[in-house]
């Protein structure tokens, strides 16, 4: 099996190409890279009742949202074909290409955190034991991008065998599976609000979107931070996914300690260029990380009481570019993500090379919102599209990993690879 998180030389002709093609955007605390277009040739049961097998099966797209669709698809292929001829040769995702991969668990204790009987919904519904992949990301679109820049960082969790009735993701290339993927990232909103404007940056490029939409463009610099470790961050679902069937939520995880930290340009300049991921390494030499798994959650629209029906447009379903305020939506801890003593981290990357994480992999129970465009958009085109031209560029086939036995968490987490 290949590694493929070795240091790659950029020509300047190339750096140069990149640079042209590359813009970061951000809003409300989030940072979104996008490129201007180029023309390159246990069973645990819900607590509300599973949904039957036709009601997860995707209604017709609208012609616009399926055009966009198709669109953003494509052009997530064509940055990763772009990508692996000036990157070595060599497919690499889309955006967050410079990662690290480490094995976890998540611990489930609904009475220990005093879990709401309402909000005991999938895996969160009863005490037990979730053996995991965490990738920690540089959202840049370069595997040699420095540590020490301003950025958005990920985090994506697979959580494994989550036994449960799947959302059926229309046009999937990944292989059946008992995983549920959360897509987490520093800051809680996303810039765009909807798959259109998300496209037409992307169309446009960054001066003449500037020019039609200036607010946005106006938050370029603000949002990017600078971290001091990859485990001492919070990071955001930023869209709203279902939460059963009455309720809706956002997701994130943060550091068990609360001690989230960042640091200015001017300490950044006494780092390495790989001082985060070379830090989570020594990190888990020795030591281990912890996150607390949390959510914002909220009645769906249709339940909202009157008192809180101006939720439906202050805190709205399907605009990610909108926060949830924790001070009228506050954190409820769902669980415990913690990360052991691991010294041959190295060895876990080809793993996680072979599989995406994608929103739309999950539970019926967490299944994407119908109406949210631009989460539709990134979940059938931009995942897909990326991994689709990966995996076939780097002649792999998508592999979903298996969870350990029951039980055999602890065995799992300090097997090798």
């Amino acid at each position: 099996m290949r590694m493929y998180s070795r240091p790659v030389k950029l020509s300047a002709s190339a750096k140069k190409r990149l640079a042209g093609k590359f813009l970061i955007v951000a809003l409300g605390g989030t940072v979104v890279y996008g490129c201007k277009s180029t023309n390159l040739g246990s069973t645990t049961k819900d607590a509300g009742a599973d949904l039957p097998a036709s009601a997860s099966q995707a209604a017709p797209l609208p012609p616009e949202l399926a055009d966009n669709i198709d669109f953003i698809k494509q052009e997530a292929s064509t940055t990763v074909e772009t990508q692996f001829k000036q990157l070595g040769g060599i497919a690499h995702r889309d955006f967050h290409i410079k990662g690290l991969c480490a094995k976890g668990r998540m611990i489930v204790d609904p009475d220990a955190v005093g879990l709401p009987q309402a909000y005991r919904v999938g895996p969160f519904a009863t005490k037990g034991e979730y053996a995991l992949y965490g990738r920690f990301s540089n959202g840049f679109p370069d595997l040699n991008v420095d540590d020490r820049k301003p950025s958005v960082f990920g985090f994506g969790i697979k959580m494994l065998g989550v036994n449960g009735t799947k959302f059926q993701m229309p046009g999937s290339t990944k292989p059946a599976n008992h995983n549920q993927d959360w897509n987490l990232a520093t800051g809680r909103t996303f810039a765009f609000p909807n798959a259109a404007l998300y496209r037409e940056q992307r169309e446009l490029g960054n001066a003449k979107f500037g020019l039609r939409h200036p607010i946005i463009l106006a938050n370029v610099l603000r949002g990017a931070s600078i971290l001091d470790q990859f485990t001492a961050a919070s990071y955001h679902s930023q869209v709203a996914l279902h939460y059963g069937e009455k309720y809706i939520a956002k997701f994130s995880a943060a550091p068990c300690d609360g001690n989230e930290r960042t640091i200015s340009p001017l300490t950044a300049l006494r780092r390495t260029r790989d001082y985060l991921r070379e830090g989570l390494k020594q990190q888990l030499v020795s030591g281990s990380a912890c996150f607390l798994f949390r959510a914002q959650i909220r009645p769906a629209d249709e339940n909202l009481d009157p008192s809180h029906a101006d939720w439906a447009t202050r805190f709205p379903k399907d605009n990610p570019s909108i926060d949830w305020s924790p001070d009228v939506i506050p954190f409820t801890t769902l669980a415990r993500i913690e990360f052991p003593q691991q010294p041959d981290i190295d060895s876990l990357q080809p793993i996680c090379e072979a599989f995406s994480i994608n929103p739309g992999n999950a539970l019926q129970v967490f299944r994407p919102i119908e109406t949210d465009t631009l989460m539709t958009a990134r979940y059938r085109g931009a995942y897909e599209g990326s991994v689709s031209k990966r995996m076939a560029l780097n002649g792999l086939v998508q592999k979903e990993p298996e969870a350990p036995a029951p039980g055999q968490v602890d065995s799992w987490l300090q097997a090798t690879p």
